[in-house]
This record gives structure tokens, C-alpha cells and sequence, in this order.
């Protein structure tokens, strides 16, 4: 029953006639490309380090499009057996179709923005970004028609896909 990321230890004891109780302990590691899942949302390992310095792309939450709502943050870290992960990227599609949310923020360590990450979130009326945004991939925003203001918060952002905010309410503002 050992699952969480570390040491763990397995005793094995005789039955019978064999006696006897032996303890031996092993590493649980993570590896690159597996899914966890974190209070209702599911990362994908990218950098297995595990010294704090390991990294997950956010893939979806396990949540149904029409519990998830309200505000969404999306933080620095996750702990995920354990140990401190950077959060930097957000899926392709990872929220696709989540129409019952009303407000996102996304960390620092959030490098990119995937296709279609927010597409059909149709009353997102504000995104905030973090410090190290660098990508903003194609219609990342796409069909949110409510998306008043996009804040930039990222000094090096680099690409803007040309259709990443694309069917935008016309007045939206981007700072």
C-alpha cells in the first residue's frame, strides 16, 4: 500500500513453520510523463526531480465542467508525494468548455499558455498572468466572449499565437 513519493518499507513475515520477521525499505520515485492527481486536478510530471526543482505541465481538472466555477487560481507549486513541483504550463484543451468560470489567475512559474486552454470559458470576464509567462499559444481565449481584461503580468513574453485570443468581446483590454 505504499503510493507516496520517498521511502517506504515492506516487512515480510513467516507463516508457518518459517519464522520470523524481516523489514527492508525502497524508493518510490516519480518519472517523467506520469498523471497525478491533486485536489481535483490532475498533473503530468515534466522534470521528475525531486529535490524541489521537478516540474508538471496542468493538465485538467477531474472536476465536471459545471461544478468547477467561480475563481480559478492556479498557484506556483504542487505537492505532489510529498514534494514541491513547479506548475509551468497549462495543457492543451485543460480547461476547454468550462463555462461556469468567472476568473483566472495563473502563477509565476507558468511559462505557457497551451492551444485552446480556456476556449468556451464563455463568462471568464478577467485573466491574470504570472511573472514568467513567455507563451500565449492559438486561441488559448478562444470564444470567450465575456473576457473584459487579459493582465499580462510576464516582462518576457514572447509569442502570442496570432489567433490566441481570438472572438474576444471586442473591448477587451490587454495590460
Amino acid at each position: 500500500k505504499n503510493t507516496a513519493i520517498g521511502t517506504a518499507s515492506v516487512t515480510i513475515s513467516g507463516i508457518g513453520v518459517y519464522t520470523g520477521t524481516i523489514e527492508r525499505n525502497f524508493q518510490i520515485y516519480v518519472s517523467k510523463g506520469s498523471t497525478y492527481t491533486v485536489s481535483d486536478m490532475q498533473y503530468k510530471i515534466t522534470d521528475a526531480a525531486t529535490s524541489g526543482k521537478g516540474t508538471v505541465t496542468f493538465v485538467e481538472s477531474t472536476k465536471s465542467k459545471s461544478k468547477l466555477k467561480g475563481t480559478l487560481k492556479i498557484g506556483n507549486t504542487v505537492m505532489i508525494g510529498g514534494i514541491s513541483f513547479k506548475i509551468t504550463a497549462i495543457g492543451d484543451k485543460a480547461f476547454k468548455g468550462y463555462t461556469k468560470l468567472t476568473k483566472v489567475t495563473i502563477g509565476n512559474n507558468v511559462i505557457t499558455i497551451g492551444k485552446e486552454a480556456f476556449s468556451g470559458c464563455g463568462i471568464v470576464s478577467s485573466v491574470t498572468t504570472g511573472t514568467g509567462l513567455k507563451t500565449i499559444s492559438a486561441n488559448a481565449f478562444y470564444n470567450c466572449k465575456k473576457l473584459k481584461t487579459i493582465t499580462i503580468s510576464s516582462k518576457s513574453l514572447k509569442t502570442v499565437s496570432k489567433n490566441a485570443i481570438k472572438n474576444i468581446y471586442r473591448k477587451a483590454v490587454i495590460k
